[in-house]
């Protein structure tokens, strides 16, 4: 005989898990593991992340609760949509702020193992509910009815108001931000690989390229200000955080390094490229070079949108800021040749995540095993992976 609980017994179980036991598992697991990268500690960063963190969810469940008639459990979800209060500034505002507070109280507790490790699992986590369960199940339910938030995905065609390209800019730019300076914060690996050849040495330090080098910062913006069409922002922004995913992805797993090449001149723009040299130490997170990542995503969406009568010469900014990357002494060939191949592989990011999948799919499908005697040996996909037992 089977037991069976009331529909408020089992709400109060799910919420219970999520509340409680979660963040208890996190902390647990945390306190467990042993991590070697810096530590980070600051009661001047920590306490708004969590402050930040815990005002979002709670005024994200007070919407929930009041406009939507129920509670954040997608095992429970609430009978109408909510488009009004935090819900129109950003999307999934509980996800976002229970991930807030994860960093909030590593950094708070000076916890490595918190910050480094179950920081980002919780991070991935949630996207992964969100992209596998709880995103296909409110399209399914609400469809048009779902909110369009203002740092978020554009929903529609037509023209963007200037207010909602902003939002849709600090969406993207900010991760990568986050990112960036994370990879900055862990630095250089002990086993990094020096990408400078010896005969890039040779190459002159021009600080006068450095305006070329620095219009990144101002050309990366501006292009979601230009992208008046919202089908062009849509793809302009999964862009971004494909780069965002993509670079962080190697700046993480390919130990690499390409040493600044020192500036002798005392005039202020040789100042201006010593300053930017010391704002980017360590040298770390310099394959590929997110400057020409971003140059090749602008320049495409520039030359075939607003600026498409200028196509030439956004191709050619392109080209020289490439090209500055190596005369202002902050990056490699290789860096260089990475940051284009990367920004153009995401210029088609709905191509590369369809591959992904296939793969991804023809991996867990195949299937094929030989026995020899009591023992049977079996691989799956593409005999990369094998296991073995009698």
């Amino acid at each position: 005989m089977g037991l069976s609980f009331s529909p408020l017994a089992r709400k109060v179980a799910y919420g219970g898990f999520f509340v409680l036991l979660a963040p208890f598992g996190l902390w647990l697991w945390s306190s467990r593991l042993t991590c070697s990268l810096p530590a980070f500690h600051s009661l001047w960063i920590g306490i708004p992340l969590l402050a930040v963190g815990g005002l979002l969810m709670v005024l994200a469940m007070w919407r929930l609760w009041r406009d939507g008639g129920g509670l954040p459990m997608n095992a429970f979800p609430p009978p109408r949509v909510v488009t009004t209060g935090v819900y129109a500034l950003l999307p999934h505002p509980v996800y976002a702020g229970f991930v807030l507070c994860c960093a909030g109280a590593a950094i708070v507790a000076n916890s490595t193992s918190g910050l480094w490790i179950a920081t980002p699992v919780a991070a991935l986590g949630c996207l992964s509910l969100l992209l596998g369960y709880e995103g296909p199940d409110l399209r399914r339910r609400f469809g048009s009815q779902l909110p369009a938030p203002w740092m978020g995905l554009p929903a529609g065609q037509g023209f963007l108001p200037l207010s909602r390209r902003v939002g849709t800019a600090l969406a993207v730019l900010l991760p990568w931000a986050v990112f960036y300076l994370a990879v900055k914060a862990i630095g250089i690996p002990a086993d990094a690989l020096e990408t400078r050849s010896g005969w890039e040495w040779a190459i002159p330090v021009l600080p006068v390229t450095m305006p070329v080098y620095a219009s990144i910062y101002l050309v990366a913006p501006l292009t979601f200000l230009l992208c008046a069409d919202r089908a062009e922002m849509r793809r302009l922004a999964v862009s971004g955080w494909m780069a965002t995913a993509l670079n962080t992805l190697l700046y993480a797993t390919v130990p690499a390094t390409a040493a600044f090449r020192p500036v002798t001149g005392n005039d202020w723009m040789s100042q201006w490229l010593a300053w930017e040299q010391r704002m980017a130490l360590p040298a770390a997170g310099s394959l590929p070079a997110f400057h020409v990542t971003w140059a090749v995503i602008c320049a495409a969406f520039l030359a075939r949108g607003s600026l498409r009568r200028w196509a030439a010469s956004c191709w050619l900014w392109c080209l020289g800021l490439a090209v500055s990357c190596l005369t202002t002494g902050m990056h490699s060939l290789a860096d260089v040749l990475a940051g284009g191949l990367t920004g153009a592989v995401c210029l088609r990011p709905e191509r590369l995540w369809r591959r992904m999948l296939d793969e991804i799919e023809a991996l867990g499908n195949h299937w094929k095993a030989w026995r020899f005697g009591p023992l049977r040996v079996s691989t799956t996909g593409y005999g990369r992976g094998w296991r073995a037992w009698r």
